[in-house]
């Protein structure tokens, strides 16, 4: 605001960083005036895939996958910190990361290709196997 410390003099009480400059609400402004054109391109019954839930289930209760890739990308992106990530020398941590990579993609196929199935074929699998690749 006009006279006052930017974002009314707030400081990171970690860092004791400002956490506003003087440009930050002018440039919120503007975002927000772009923002009210944004439209998403997906519309709203086909951006989740309904996947019912088993016959054994007490709850019956239905759950939903997105059909965004970008949540999947984003999600092996948080594990991958986890899959090499032990001090040890740089080609191990490279072959880590990529068999941890596979495995995750393989983990998601097998799940997708499950929950393709007809629920009288998901009746047969036991629930421990349920995402786990065949092999």
């Amino acid at each position: 605001s006009d006279g006052e410390a930017p974002g009314n003099g707030r400081i990171c009480p970690i860092s004791f960083k400002k956490l506003f400059t003087p440009d930050t609400k002018p440039a919120i402004g503007e975002c927000c005036k772009v923002a009210e054109y944004l439209s998403d391109v997906l519309p709203l019954d086909e951006i989740y895939t309904k996947v019912d839930a088993p016959p054994r289930a007490k709850h019956g209760l239905p759950t939903y996958l997105s059909n965004r890739g970008e949540s999947r990308l984003e999600n092996i992106n948080g594990q991958q910190a986890h899959m090499a990530n032990t001090n040890m020398r740089e080609s191990l941590a490279d072959v880590l990361t990529l068999v941890g990579c596979a495995r995750y993609n393989v983990r998601v196929r097998e799940k997708l290709w499950f929950n393709k199935l007809t629920p009288k074929k998901k009746a047969n699998f036991p629930a421990w196997l349920r995402g786990v690749p065949a092999f």
